[in-house]
């Protein structure tokens, strides 16, 4: 007989005086928490939770402001993201944990290991952008200050003015993808992009972003994927 899966159901959590929303997929294996990156949320994940949770019990979640998750009342900050992260791992009561992170949810898990990592059984991260850590003056660190000051700060600006869905667009397709690139993305991942756009004018309000503390990241003993 052929094994069918029951959806995963949206639970939350009180974490830090916000309400996270998340789903837990796999009933054996070691626990596996999935943290989206920006403008995203839990159901990027979607394609790969099924084959994962045969061998895993996956965590995924929405960053707090996110889709399902809870906003902050006022300006949001990275290391409220890093705080949500620890304290929704040891609320389920699965410490320590895989965390696998893509994007800024790589930089937050780059962030949980130099600030949490007793609550981490090994760490994987995709794309980290870290690019406090480039060498000033390098080509690399030039090109990043060409994008900030210019597609960027434009998405910055349309947000800031309402234009929720210009913002988005202007990232993925000056930024992220390339051009033409938004009109070939699904409709539900435009419409969580546009519904969570005024989080990552947040993120652009905090530079917290770009860096981490190096010296306690190399406290860090754990295994790590990158």
């Amino acid at each position: 007989m052929e094994r069918t899966e029951e959806p995963a159901v949206v639970e939350f959590a009180q974490v830090n005086g916000v309400r996270i929303a998340y789903e837990r997929t796999g009933e054996s294996g070691d626990p596996l928490v999935f943290v989206h990156g920006s403008w995203g949320s839990h159901h990027n994940w979607d394609p790969i939770v099924p084959g994962l949770a045969e061998h895993f019990r996956v965590v995924s979640y929405d960053r707090r402001g996110h889709s399902d998750s809870e906003r902050s009342s006022g300006q949001g900050y990275f290391s409220e993201d890093v705080a949500d992260l620890a304290a929704l791992i040891e609320q389920l009561g699965i410490a320590p944990a895989w965390v696998v992170g893509n994007s800024s949810g790589a930089a937050l898990t780059v962030k949980l290991a130099a600030a949490r990592p007793e609550v981490l059984r090994g760490i994987v991260v995709h794309e980290p952008p870290l690019v406090g850590l480039l060498e000033a003056g390098s080509p690399e660190a030039q090109a990043v200050d060409a994008i900030e000051t210019g597609p960027l700060a434009e998405v910055g600006q349309r947000l800031a003015a309402g234009d929720h869905a210009g913002g988005a667009k202007q990232f993925v397709e000056q930024v992220a993808l390339g051009p033409g690139s938004w009109a070939q993305l699904p409709d539900a991942m435009r419409a969580i992009m546009v519904a969570n756009a005024p989080t990552y004018l947040d993120e652009l309000h905090d530079t917290e972003w770009k860096v981490v503390d190096a010296t306690r990241l190399a406290c860090y003993d754990g295994p790590a994927l990158l």
